[in-house]
């Protein structure tokens, strides 16, 4: 019998903590969702006062209290339409149904629009920007005299099968047997493909059993007589770790050997100093600078017996090693890569590399697919810690030569030229510099991350960490991975994009099947498109819902009200078809440099529904008082009994609004430049030409029985009725030039001339908080190794707050926040 001691349980666990994230995630906020919550409580509030207009009109008329508060809840369902949050969705659904032709899967369809307001994008780097197989190059075997030759790639075959970096690779793994097939990390089968040795595991019935069997695992040389090695003991691969160890045995032999795996840099400070080569840096370096990807090879006989090796901790084992060699491993770039970071960089979508590699190779990746900006300085950050702790800056120094150069796009290709603030250095840093930035210096882990493009050795948490940094400076952030280390920083950013079926494709909203990264621009390209359809959907009905507010209301001025059927028509004929028919306007090919607007409550949005409305309110106004102005015009007759009663002005009210219902939803099916114009949608175009004959027939001619059904009081001369159809077109030739010449052009030239004179005259302007800190470091990143004395003076107030390592960095870095827009008011 087995005795153990359970000290993780349910969320407790790493497995449990993915769950939990997954069952609960972090309410993400959306500028678009809140200020739609907004405009709903203005649009109650317009009700609240037609419910007191309602009350007193017919109160001093002698209605009843009856028929006063079902008037007033008529109200009520016109200005605040029930059909809202059903029309909103038209635009998600059609944007749905596009990607999934593209084999792009949606699980949260709240995203969608979310996606329309990206400015940065994270990408992890194996198996997203590069291929997931890779290719094995060579090893580079530590020399006793010489060091490590930096040139001299062997191969598995030139060693013996009793030298320890061929055990160490057909031994240090965490492959297993599947069937036939060996499964596991690729770059696990890579390596113990390449020795040619055979993988053999128990034939216990249940997996579980297996260990129960000494050895569970044998890997063999191929002939006959060859060395046969048990795998004992397996301290698996930790992101924490960055390695893995075994304990291993040599049958008929009594030696127990450990051998460790992984980053050269964490296995090297595992090693004695005797068994590291002078040279280990410069020829690590000189791989790493070029992108292949390096691991280590180490290993220590064990001085005890197999009974108590088997007993001893990770710790106890994993040190005193000697270093082996380097294992080289080339990780080519997918070819959708480049082409997909120079779309997103020409539309002025931040692109960051957040990956467990060595940062040189990072940074050597990230400037191949041009996340790093070749035209702009890269400065490597670097902790040093003597009697203080300081950081370092070390310039990235690598040239290009005459034949890349003619092969990198040009610095021009990707420029932008829009109005946003803008870096003019770069940095790299470290998963142990960015957690020194994150527990001893968070005022400056908010510049640090505004300007640092790649982010090296991150711990899955520390990836978490660095999504939800930026989500409060103001990003709006993708993350695309395709690993089970990827899934905290898919889950918490506002669109995490899965390349894989496995956990990720669990904790992320989009999953996608043909793993590349081209993906990334159609979810955004799709989501501007919705984001475009969502605003235009809910101006359109919060347009349509004034506009028959003003209606009834002048109806109700007579003492009678619009028939049931005209509401039926209304609703049914009009607002459904054009609702459901809007949103499958196709998305735009391209991406335009500037992103759509997210806030619903901004000047133009708002001066858009309100020049709109008054132009409503002018011609059904005009209507009103000019047809009691006709010589044939008979004044309504007002019984409190009678519910509805034709009358000639109800009427006119009636057909010009139905116009204006077209007018608008013309007006606001903008399409350039998220989406592509209204023609390509037919349905669309279809339901308006439908709309514009129905009511067009409604005004000229109307069937005898559709007169009666809709309760109308037709004006008897045709010229009146030929005139309400030129005062349509009128209005919509009104509205059209109000949203084409005012809203679209003049405003927003008038509202860029007060923010700049705003600026110049207080030095305060409307700014992101990542656009106020830009602005603020400066064109060096002196602020890294130095701060002057009024930034000294700035943060001496929470110093002590600062050093408090009981709070979590997202608290600090709130309270940092505080202080800053407490700093930027004084």
């Amino acid at each position: 019998l087995f005795q153990a001691v359970v000290t993780r349980t349910g969320f407790s666990t790493q497995k449990g903590q993915l769950v939990r994230s997954i069952m609960y995630p972090k309410p993400v906020d959306f500028e678009f969702t809140k200020d739609l919550l907004r405009f709903v409580g203005v649009l109650a509030l317009i009700a609240s006062v037609g419910i007191i207009y309602t009350i007193v009109l017919m109160t001093i008329r002698g209605s009843n209290i009856g028929k006063i508060f079902v008037r007033a809840l008529d109200l009520i369902t016109i200005c605040v339409p029930p059909a809202l949050p059903a029309a909103m969705t038209m635009g998600v659904i059609a944007a749905e149904s596009r990607l999934k032709k593209k084999h792009i899967y949606c699980i949260s369809p709240n995203t969608v629009n979310t996606c329309g307001g990206i400015n940065v994008v994270c990408f992890d780097k194996t198996g997203t920007l590069t291929e997931d197989g890779l290719d094995f190059l060579g090893i580079l075997p530590t020399l006793q005299q010489g060091g490590i030759c930096r040139v001299e790639l062997k191969q598995a075959r030139d060693f013996d099968a009793g030298h320890g970096i061929v055990r160490a690779m057909a031994c240090c793994h965490s492959l297993t047997q599947m069937g036939q097939q060996l499964a596991g990390d690729p770059l696990d089968l890579v390596m113990f493909n390449e020795t040619g040795w055979r993988f053999e595991e128990s034939q216990a019935v249940n997996e579980s059993e297996r260990f129960d069997i000494l050895p569970p695992t044998l890997v063999r040389q191929p002939n006959p007589n060859g060395v046969e090695i048990g795998v004992l003991k397996q301290f698996p691969f930790s992101s924490d770790l960055q390695r893995m160890s075994v304990l291993t045995r040599e049958l008929l032999s009594n030696e127990v050997i450990l051998y460790c795996k992984g980053a050269p840099e964490t296995v090297i400070s595992l090693c004695r100093s005797s068994s590291i080569p002078e040279n280990f840096d410069s020829v690590l370096g000189y791989y790493t600078k070029r992108g292949f990807r390096v691991l280590a090879l180490a290993m220590r006989l064990m001085d005890t017996s197999l009974l108590k090796a088997m007993k001893m901790s990770r710790d106890a084992v994993e040190h005193d090693l000697t270093l082996l060699a380097l294992l080289i491993f080339e990780n080519r770039l997918k070819p959708q890569t480049t082409p997909v970071i120079g779309q997103l960089r020409k539309a002025g979508i931040r692109t960051v590399m957040v990956t467990g590699d060595n940062i040189l190779t990072a940074t050597c990746v990230a400037r191949e697919c041009s996340i790093v900006d070749n035209s702009l300085p890269l400065y490597f950050v670097e902790s040093v810690e003597t009697d203080t702790l300081t950081f370092q800056l070390h310039p990235d120094e690598i040239t290009l030569s005459a034949e890349e150069e003619s092969r990198r796009p040009d610095a021009d290709q990707f420029s932008v030229q829009i109005h946003q603030i803008k870096p003019t250095y770069q940095l790299a840093v470290s998963g142990k510099t960015f957690d020194i930035f994150c527990k001893r210096f968070p005022h400056l882990l908010p510049k640090l991350i505004c300007v640092c493009n790649v982010f090296a050795r991150m711990s899955p948490e520390q990836k978490t960490q660095l999504v939800n940094i930026l989500q409060q400076l103001d990003y709006i952030v993708a993350m695309c991975g395709d690993g089970a280390n990827d899934c905290g920083a898919l889950k918490a950013a506002h669109a995490g994009i899965s390349l894989s079926g496995g956990e990720a494709s669990i904790a992320s909203p989009f999953t996608y099947k043909l793993a590349n990264i081209d993906c990334v621009v159609s979810v955004i390209r799709e989501g501007r498109a919705a984001l475009t359809t969502s605003f235009g959907i809910f101006k359109y009905m919060a347009s349509y819902s004034l506009t028959q507010f003003l209606s009834v209301s002048l109806v109700y001025w007579l003492g009678s009200n619009l028939a049931d059927f005209q509401f039926l028509f209304i609703d049914l004929v009009l607002i459904t078809l054009f609702t459901v028919s809007f949103g499958r306007t196709p998305a735009a090919d391209g991406l335009h440099p500037k992103a759509p607007n997210v806030c619903i409550m901004s000047s133009n949005s708002i001066s858009s529904l309100l020049l709109q409305l008054v132009t409503v309110i002018f011609y059904q106004v005009f209507l009103f008082v000019y047809v009691a102005k006709q010589a044939w015009f008979v004044p309504h007759y007002f019984s409190p009994k009678a519910e509805v009663h034709p009358s000639y002005q109800a009427t006119g009210v009636f057909l010009i609004s139905t116009f204006q219902y077209i007018t608008l939803v013309v007006v606001y099916s903008k399409s350039f430049p998220y989406r592509k114009s209204m023609f390509s949608n037919r349905m669309f175009l279809f339901s308006v030409l439908f709309a514009v004959g129905i009511s067009t027939m409604l005004t000229l001619n109307p069937p005898a029985w559709i007169v009666d059904l809709l309760e109308l009081k037709m004006p008897p001369d045709m010229r009146f009725r030929t005139l309400l159809l030129l005062l349509a077109l009128i209005n919509f030739l009104h509205c059209l030039l109000i949203e084409e010449c005012i809203v679209d052009r003049l405003l927003p030239c008038l509202l860029k001339r007060l923010s700049k004179k705003r600026r110049l005259t207080t030095g305060n302007s409307k700014r992101t908080e990542f656009e106020s800190i830009l602005e603020e470091i400066g064109a060096t990143p002196a602020w890294i190794v130095g701060e002057n004395v009024g930034h000294r003076r700035r943060f001496t107030k929470l110093g002590g707050f600062y050093n408090n390592a009981n709070l979590k960095v997202d608290d600090q870095l709130n309270m940092y926040l505080c202080e800053q827009s407490n700093y930027s008011k004084l």
